[in-house]
């Protein structure tokens, strides 16, 4: 009990200190700490990377379309209006692999992506996650591949073992931009989510 104890005080200090994360080709990286708190007021700070937007597609999945009109498009950005989109609960970013493979993914390689902003709840009995990609051109297939197997995890309950968290994985969505950017949504008013974020 203690170990468990000491095991998640530890995971809460290293997602305090986490942030989104863009990394360039050349391996340096920025990061930016996002929370949200568990009312409808939320209060994120986020950098902005530039990348042109063209718009959005959804697989089967998720059914958001981006505006062309979109001056650009980053991970930090699309968590942001996500975060603003519905009420979450207090949200943690991760920017470790460590902390990554813990609460998401051990096959989700921060090292194959671009630009990344991964969030999940602080409260262990609920099930929110926000997860924005975009993958290195010679690691696409692989991440994307990671991203699809989570999205199974999640939507087969592997995960929710709760109401409010089967809630959460039925209403999950996932997604792919036309920049590239591989998202998955999981709340329970996730469509509605999805859209907002994509939209103008």
């Amino acid at each position: 009990m203690r170990k468990i104890f000491l095991t998640i005080i530890c995971i809460s200090a290293a997602l305090a200190l986490c942030g989104c994360r863009n990394n360039t080709n050349e391996g340096s990286s920025g990061s930016s700490s996002q929370q949200s708190s568990s009312s409808a007021v939320q209060s994120q700070s986020s950098s902005s990377v530039s990348s042109q937007n063209s718009g959005a597609q959804s697989d089967s999945e998720g059914s958001g379309m981006a505006s062309d009109s979109e001056p650009s498009e980053s991970s930090e950005k699309m968590a942001q209006k996500a975060l603003n989109a519905d009420e979450w609960p207090q949200m943690d970013s991760a920017a470790e692999q460590n902390v990554v493979d813990a609460l998401f993914s051990d096959k989700i390689v921060l090292a194959d992506c671009e630009d990344f902003c991964l969030m999940s709840n602080t409260i262990s009995a609920q099930l929110y996650r926000i997860m924005i990609v975009k993958p290195k051109a010679d690691k696409s297939a692989a991440v994307e591949a990671a991203m699809n197997e989570y999205f199974d995890t999640v939507r087969s309950s592997e995960e929710a073992f709760y109401p409010e968290q089967q809630e959460s994985a039925a209403g999950a969505v996932k997604g792919k931009t036309d920049k590239g950017y591989i998202y998955i949504i999981v709340h329970p008013n996730g469509k509605l989510i999805e859209e907002e974020m994509l939209s103008e």
